[in-house]
């Protein structure tokens, strides 16, 4: 082998003994550290993967291997003692799609080992596109493996309680679904009662050594140790209800509370530091404040999630009940609970999700398979929708770049079509009486199309979730009213996923009521009679419909993640409502075929 004229080889980790050779001038791959690597190498027989030529000539695939885009041939040993060699060679690596071909071959490969999974890798990473069956795959395993004690956990309570719906019909008894938040919840009532047992038999015994306890004070504290188990009080920590925890601060300015309720929880969403003193110094009360929640007496999810990583509380744990931890929607994570997942429980995890789906930010979510330890994780990803077919699925890569990578599943005669504006002609809609979801960004946007919907049924509209929200709406136009010419700091922005706050200061209380009466109007009683349910595309997540319409309140360039979400809802047909554009140049600037301020 000559220097230059060399090629790098890798066994492909999670798949059935494939190999990927560099294409590249020479016909050697990379100098072995040894001699008997290198006669192993030489040892090694492939069966590539042809292509369609007439030549017949091994098929090129787009890959990228430990962080690097790669041309390479793919070819699987011939025999299983060749591809035993596999340890002893320089390189494994775990290669990821970069073209339609590989991603069809890939994700079969992957599946295939996701399906045969021993719970024998410490971290295993499932990056799956939308519609990839997720869910379906970790509850398949659970049925395989009837042996193994799952722990099913996600952040979003109505996921946990369609797992829970899912395994109940499928007869799957080894699962245990439950928010991370009802885990940390369950331990603290656990600990809880543990410390009021302790603390009545010190209590006895110490009655007891005095010789102060007749035969029916005996049996009358064996009845109060009955009956004082108290109930674990989560307190929703708001400024108003600060006061009841703090009685100092009852009569405080409400900003005074507001800015110590933030800088609480602030601390408790970081795990770095152990106390607050640490972290904001000079702040005794809230150095109070961790105190009580200490003491068992402000008792709130963020709180609670902290002490389970301060004190540990999972620490060898989880194993005595379980032999593997799923997660679930891992691409939206709390920053706590991956502390204490990969410090505090030493079982096989296996972290599901979509990194392309990360619509959550805002509300200090983090991306869970960006801090994957990559030492001891497995990354494998799943590229095939069986949601949508083509042209949707090829649009859909176009429209949002390298970034999306997606292939169809279903049935080649089911067609998905995605609709997008073209300048000079007629926005296409879908057919009149035609039953589909509108999604929106913003709250504003949604009702205000609402109050202007017009058809020749009157009641034709259904609004997810409006009754609760128009009291959030409600309640804090009366807070912001109160003081209209107060600016919203960043952090009472960052509360909403939109402009919400903002749009209320500008409507007057008339205004507002308004508004809902012309809504509540249009609406109908029953979902079941509107021809048009409108969502925001954050509640929408994790569900479809046949046809769907997205309005023009997504930026791209900034929501190209939230725009992702909205165009992968829909198995027939999605409609882009084309966005406003600023000019006349801008309108003659723009592509025939896409409107490439949308795009």
């Amino acid at each position: 082998m000559e220097g230059n004229n060399t090629r790098r080889m890798w066994k492909l980790k999670a798949t059935r003994g494939l190999w990927a050779v560099e294409v590249g001038v020479g016909v050697g791959v990379e100098a072995p550290e040894s001699e008997s690597d290198k006669q192993r190498q030489q040892q090694l027989e492939l069966e590539w993967i042809r292509g369609d030529d007439d030549d017949n000539r091994p098929k090129c695939f787009q890959v990228q291997i430990k962080g690097k885009d790669r041309t390479v041939h793919i070819g699987r040993a011939r025999s299983t003692s060749n591809d035993d060699t596999a340890d002893t060679l320089l390189h494994g690596a775990v290669a990821q799609a970069r073209c339609e071909a590989a991603m069809c071959l890939l994700d079969a490969e992957h599946r295939a080992f996701v399906a045969a999974y021993k719970f024998d890798e410490e971290i295993l990473a499932i990056k799956a596109v939308a519609g990839s069956g997720k869910t379906t795959t970790l509850l398949n395993l659970c049925t395989r493996n009837p042996d193994k004690r799952v722990l099913y956990i996600a952040f979003n309570k109505a996921l946990i309680e369609d797992i829970k719906e899912k395994a109940a019909q499928r007869g799957i008894r080894n699962v245990t679904p439950m928010t991370f938040d009802a885990l940390v919840y369950k331990e603290a009532a656990s600990r809880q009662q543990q410390q009021q047992k302790q603390k009545q038999q010190e209590e006895k015994q110490e009655r007891q050594q005095r010789q102060l306890i007749s035969i029916d004070e005996e049996m009358m504290m064996l009845m109060m140790e009955s009956s004082s188990s108290k109930t674990l009080e989560i307190v929703d920590l708001k400024p108003h209800s600060l006061g009841r925890a703090l009685p100092w601060l009852e009569d405080k300015p409400w900003a005074v509370k507001d800015h110590y309720v933030r800088a609480f929880n602030a601390f408790c969403k970081q795990p770095r530091y152990l106390e607050p003193g640490a972290m904001m110094p000079g702040k005794p009360l809230l150095e109070t404040m961790w105190k009580e929640t200490r003491a068992g007496r402000l008792n709130t999810f963020a709180g609670l999630r902290k002490l389970a990583q301060v004190d540990h509380w999972f620490k060898d744990r989880l194993s005595k009940d379980y032999d593997c931890v799923f997660i679930d929607e891992a691409q939206d994570f709390d920053t706590i609970m991956l502390e204490i997942l990969l410090l505090d429980v030493n079982i096989p995890k296996i972290f599901v999700g979509d990194p392309m789906q990360e619509i959550y930010g805002w509300r200090g979510c983090i991306n869970a398979f960006a801090r994957l330890p990559p030492s001891t994780t497995l990354c494998v990803e799943f590229y095939t929708t069986f949601r949508m077919g083509n042209p949707a699925c090829r649009d859909v890569c176009a429209l949002l770049g390298n970034s999306c990578r997606m292939i169809p599943g279903v049935d080649q005669k089911r067609e998905t079509h995605l609709y997008t504006p073209v300048w000079g002609e007629k926005m296409r809609r879908p057919e009149p009486g035609t039953r589909f979801v509108w999604l929106f960004r913003t709250w504003r946007c949604l009702l205000e199309e609402a109050a202007r919907w017009s058809t020749e049924k009157s009641k034709d509209i259904w609004i997810n979730g409006f009754a609760a929200q128009m009291n959030v709406m409600r309640a804090l136009h009366k807070k912001l009213s109160k003081n209209p010419s107060r600016n919203l700091s960043k952090a009472e922005e960052d509360e909403f996923s939109d402009d919400l706050p903002r749009y209320l200061l500008s409507l007057s209380h008339a205004d507002l009521e308004n508004l809902i009466a012309k809504i509540e109007n249009n609406m109908a009683d029953d979902p079941d009679d509107a021809s048009v349910h409108m969502y925001t595309i954050h509640a929408y997540k994790g569900l479809e419909d046949d046809v769907v319409v997205v309005y023009n309140d997504i930026d791209p360039a900034k929501d190209d993640k939230l725009l992702y979400v909205a165009v992968t809802r829909g198995r027939r047909e999605v409609y882009l409502e084309p966005r406003k554009l600023p000019s006349v140049v801008a309108k003659r600037d723009a592509s025939r075929k896409m409107v490439s301020q949308y795009f």
